[in-house]
């Protein structure tokens, strides 16, 4: 029989005890940690008191001449198993730097004088300890990837090692005075859900190991000479239990029984194949040893970069307070010796920036700048702008205020412990947010962002100043601002709410830069809970500076809470996965040619800055159609006729055009495809050249295709149609629109949508309708990243007072308010929109008479808006150049009776109000300043529908304000894209 040297280390068992050892001193560590900050969950005394026994036995052990105890799971339940059902003998007690143990040695240095005695006498111990069987079966069960239940301590029988004594309860109940300590061993928690199956896992192993009998013997005795690092002739030869495992199955199923004459071969040949030695390519058989991906260094989140978005924030927020604006005024004052104020440190200050004026930056510069860095509108266009910038800040601070949110939450109902997949959300956001203020901080940005913060500096030193505060009677530096900006510069805003967002920025911007290597790692929390629920208290503590996660989580909810965020939209954007966009880590040079090509396409303005969110619009037009998209922003000029523009088959067909511009502007704002769902409506509508739908009702001297944007739905691809191609009757489009309608509800809404549509539709898809329709229906769709966000379908109602009877009773009433209160109106047409959660219906109504929106006042009553008038009429004031009076066909009402009551939109046709004002966009900005999300979604969709070699997506025709009792006015505007319009009227858009 094959002797096997009962000194043979096995090496991997070796290097499970000492990670099991130190997961226990971790735990033990991290626990304390935390105790010192916060109140332990019961769960986590649990832990720690498991913790602090396993080590505390493992420590008493190693003194007094005892058997060295182990933790390792994995050989604490082998070993119990092994001995309480007698299946070997003697017993295994333990195992001492991969030397197994068993009965009655107490350390290796026993086993060592014993194989000296046994070899002095040359004889043979008289029971051989089962060393291949024990080592087989661990190894067996290591490479299957077993896994054990996890150790406690209990009482130990006598002087066994890893044996309960089964009356230690009994005792310890009848002797609860005794003071005798009672000997502990490690032992496995088998009431733990791992105990059963690792059970059955080990009869498994068990049962091939016997299998392998006396071959197993003499493999083990050749691989202590064949894998030993010493050589054959090593003083303590060394084994891997796994490795042993992995030669026997493959020995096995080799067919290579104990009577191998070239044993010693096999096995190297088996060894090798094992340990990859040699030529051979075993992909297949190889270990995932995959490298730390984490400890390569990554450049692509530049701190710095990070960093200097700070400056750039307050810069923002300081123009939005006039601040600039205000300092110049009071230099201009002090230049012309209007302000009394002499010799001194106002004067020299004064004197100092009005000097220094020509080497600071201008507005349109700084708003250069912001547009690149920040996103925010009024920058050229033509540069890096950031168009990502705002949906991922909003994300990342929805982000951090949801998930703490939730852990204050989970604090009152379970355990405080923070939930892992919550921590990568907030690490996913942080990291895309980080990236791109990182890329869109190289270059002359870096260095902008470093001037602007000097030159806010010394505003707030100059502004603070005794003497010019006294100028104006002002007790602190923003009743200054607000008084200036009040008198000379239109008007003043709540400089609190600014101040406070410019904190903010300022925080959550160092905060990124401060963590980018937190940021950057894949495990690990992102935030410490306990600084954020017992922050840190430091007489020197500069939040703006070097932040805690107290003060980030701070500035996330102030910002919330001061731009008005409703909780549900935190919500949403918190847990609404969103795929992080496409982000180099440094910019990429454009290559000359394109360079070339995209510097001609770029115009400027007359004052030869470039144009961009900013740029005044032309003239109004005087072409007008069917159903009132008209246009704004068009010098007058007669319409094309048929004559004056043939028909030329030889030219593209639309559809190409169409599909590109959808899936363009869907890739730019981040919304799922918008072209494939209605692919065959498109190929049956768009089928001939562009010139071939000169006559359509929706869009007159275009194609039938009308984007929109509404501020309701920001981030998503609208659009309008008209269905089939020009031959097609106006019944054959009703029809379509229909079908289509059903045809997207059933596939993404579902058979109680469908339900809906089919008895709401029902009054007006029937034969009765068909006979005096003009265009019959019009179709749409929106688009959000998930998918069909809404689809709509608008049927002409050409029977005027007698449709509103086909109308559900709630929008009968809201209808018939409106024609009582409100002269002139006759009904157009009847929307029918199926959200994914909601549908509604409304009824447009043309208003053929002059209409005052002050004559609105009685409608909104009724409907119990009536506060929501004011609003509309200063939005309405603002981009009308203050004008109030409408010509008649120039409006359309639209009513409905939804979720929160009674509707209002208003829709003003632009094409048909004389003398718009040229700079009507710019004045839209300005009624958005105080709403920046609005303006910042308004600037992504014009980036997202303005061509490639053009500056401008097109001509607007219609703006609309739409509200009801829960919501303020809210914005739309309609579209006459740019690259649809006929030849000879795609009129001149420079000014």
């Amino acid at each position: 029989m094959t002797t096997i040297d009962p000194t043979t280390r096995f090496t991997d068992l070796a290097e499970r005890e000492t990670r099991a050892h130190d997961a226990h001193v971790n735990t033990v560590a991290r626990l304390k940690q935390v105790k010192t900050k916060r109140a332990l969950s019961d769960a986590e005394k649990k832990e720690l008191r498991l913790s602090e026994s396993v080590i505390t036995e493992l420590d008493t052990s190693r003194t007094g001449g005892r058997r060295r105890e182990v933790c390792d799971p994995l050989f604490v339940a082998t070993r119990t198993l092994l001995n309480v059902q007698k299946l070997i003998d003697p017993e295994l007690r333990t195992q001492e730097d991969g030397v197994l143990l068993f009965q009655p040695y107490v350390d290796v240095d026993n086993v060592e004088r014993a194989v000296a005695r046994a070899a002095k006498k040359k004889k043979s111990p008289a029971v051989a300890p089962p060393i291949m069987l024990t080592a087989l079966t661990l190894g067996l069960l290591i490479v299957d990837g077993a896994s054990p239940p996890p150790v406690k301590t209990v009482a130990q029988l006598g002087n066994k090692t890893g044996t309960e004594d089964p009356g230690s309860t009994r005792k310890a109940k009848k002797s609860k005075s005794t003071k005798k300590t009672t000997k502990k061993t490690v032992y496995p928690e088998w009431e733990h859900p791992d105990g059963p199956a690792f059970t059955q896992e080990f009869f498994r192993a068990l049962g091939e190991a016997r299998s392998y009998s006396a071959l197993a013997d003499k493999v083990l005795v050749l691989l202590a000479q064949e894998g030993d690092p010493d050589g054959a002739g090593g003083a303590t030869p060394a084994v891997r239990c796994d490795e042993f495992a992995r030669v026997m199955r493959k020995l096995a199923k080799a067919r290579v029984d104990g009577n191998e004459p070239q044993l010693r071969r096999r096995i190297n040949e088996m060894l090798d194949s094992v340990q990859n030695v040699g030529t051979e390519d075993r992909i297949a058989e190889r270990d995932v040893d995959l490298p730390d991906l984490d400890q390569i260094q990554d450049e692509n989140i530049m701190e710095e970069n990070v960093r200097v978005m700070g400056p750039m924030i307050i810069s923002t927020m300081f123009e939005e307070l006039k601040v600039f604006q205000v300092v110049d005024r009071i230099v201009e004052q002090f230049q012309a010796g209007v302000l009394p104020i002499g010799p001194g440190e106002a004067g020299q200050q004064l004197y100092r920036y009005w000097r220094e004026a020509p080497n600071r930056m201008s507005e349109q510069e700084r708003r250069n700048f912001t547009a690149i860095t920040l996103g925010v509108p009024g920058g050229d266009p033509s540069g890096m702008v950031n168009r990502d910038f705002n949906d991922l800040w909003i994300r990342f601070v929805s982000s951090v205020s949801s998930f703490i949110r939730q852990n204050e939450v989970d604090s009152l109902l379970r355990s405080a412990t923070p939930s892992p997949i919550s921590h990568q959300q907030v690490r996913k956001a942080a990291r895309d947010l980080a990236s791109n203020l990182s890329l869109h901080g190289y270059g002359m940005a870096h260095y902008a962002a470093r001037e602007v913060a000097d030159q806010v500096t010394r505003m707030i030193k100059l502004l603070q100043d005794p003497e010019i505060r006294a100028c104006y009677g002002a007790k602190d530096m923003w009743q200054v601002v607000d008084q200036v900006a009040t008198y000379d510069l239109g008007g003043a805003k709540t400089s609190s709410r600014y101040r406070t967002l410019a904190t903010c920025g300022a925080i959550i911007t160092a905060w990124l830069a401060n963590n980018v290597h937190r940021i950057n790692r894949s495990t690990g929390p992102l935030l410490d809970i306990d600084v954020v629920r017992n922050p840190p208290v430091a007489s020197d503590h500069k939040a703006t500076k070097n932040p805690n996660d107290y003060d980030l989580v701070n500035a996330c909810e102030l910002w919330l809470a001061d731009t008005a965020t409703p909780d549900s939209e935190v919500e949403k954007l918190s847990q609404q996965p969103r795929q992080s966009p496409t982000m180099t880590s440094k910019p990429i040079p454009i290559p000359a040619m394109a360079a070339r090509c995209s510097t001609t396409s770029t115009s400027t303005s007359e004052s030869g800055s470039p144009t961009g969110m900013h740029r005044p619009v032309p003239p109004a037009s005087t072409a007008t159609g069917t159903l009132g998209p008209t246009d704004a922003g068009a010098p007058s000029s007669p319409l094309v006729t048929g004559d004056d523009m043939p028909f030329d088959p030889d030219q593209e067909p639309l559809l190409g055009k169409v599909e590109r511009r959808l899936r363009t502007a869907g890739r730019s704002l981040g919304t799922a495809d918008p072209y494939a769902p209605s692919r065959d409506l498109f190929m049956r509508t768009f089928q001939y050249p562009a010139d071939a739908y000169r006559d359509n009702a929706l869009m007159p001297m275009g194609a039938p295709f009308e984007p929109s944007f509404s501020e309701s739905q920001p981030g998503t691809v609208r659009f309008t149609i008209e269905p089939l191609p020009p031959e097609a009757s106006s019944v054959d489009r009703r029809d379509e629109s229909t079908r289509e309608m059903r045809r997207l509800i059933r596939g993404c809404m579902g058979g109680d949508a469908l339900y809906w549509f089919d008895h709401a539709s029902e009054p007006y898809r029937g034969f009765a309708h068909g006979g005096k329709l003009d265009y019959g229906a019009f179709f749409g769709s929106s688009y959000d990243r998930d998918g069909l966000y809404a689809s709509k379908v608008f049927y002409e109602l050409p029977g005027g007072q007698g449709a509103i009877d086909d109308l559900p009773f709630g929008l009968q009433r809201v209808v018939r308010a409106a024609l009582e209160l409100v002269p002139g109106l006759r009904p157009l047409f009847t929307t029918l929109a199926a959200q994914r959660d909601v549908g509604g219906q409304r009824l447009t109504f043309a208003s053929t008479q002059a209409l005052r929106l002050t004559d609105l006042q009685p409608v909104m009553d009724a409907l119990g808006l009536g506060q929501r008038l004011p609003a509309i009429m200063q939005l309405f004031g603002l981009v009308l150049g203050g004008r109030f009076d409408l010509p008649p066909d120039s409006a359309l009402l639209a009513f409905g009776d939804g979720p929160a009551g009674p509707e209002v939109e208003i829709y003003l046709l632009l094409s048909a109000i004389p003398d718009v004002p040229p700079s009507f966009l710019s004045l839209l900005t300005m009624g958005l300043a105080e709403r920046p999300r609005g303006l910042a979604a308004l600037e992504r969709w014009m980036g997202a529908f303005t061509p490639e070699d053009e500056h401008w997506p097109g001509r607007f025709s219609i703006i609309s304000l739409r509200t009801d009792a829960r919501f303020p006015p809210r914005v739309s505007l309609y579209l006459r894209p740019i690259e649809f319009e006929l030849p000879q009227a795609a009129l001149p858009l420079a000014v």
